[in-house]
């Protein structure tokens, strides 16, 4: 589960780079991700590496949910680190 994990974030990442390019970015200072040298897409999805049961048994309060304006989810995307 772990590979599959890692290659997902790999792929969103390579996704907001590819946006960040369209949207004005530098492509030179873009951050792409890729698999190592000799490392196969293929063990992420071998039937003994995929989770086969989960179960979360945490409930959220919708009422604890605080709504994000398209501004504030901006702003804080601006002041953060994320590459």
């Amino acid at each position: 589960m772990a590979k599959s994990l890692q290659l997902i974030d790999m792929s969103i990442a390579n996704i907001v780079s590819f946006l960040r390019i369209v949207n004005g970015a530098k492509a030179d200072e873009a951050k792409f991700l890729r698999l190592q040298p000799g490392e196969d897409y293929s063990d992420a999805w071998r039937p003994d590496s995929l989770v086969k049961s989960f179960n979360v048994d945490s409930v959220i309060n919708p009422l604890m949910i605080k709504p994000s304006t398209k501004a504030e989810l901006l702003k804080f995307l601006a002041e953060s680190d994320v590459d």
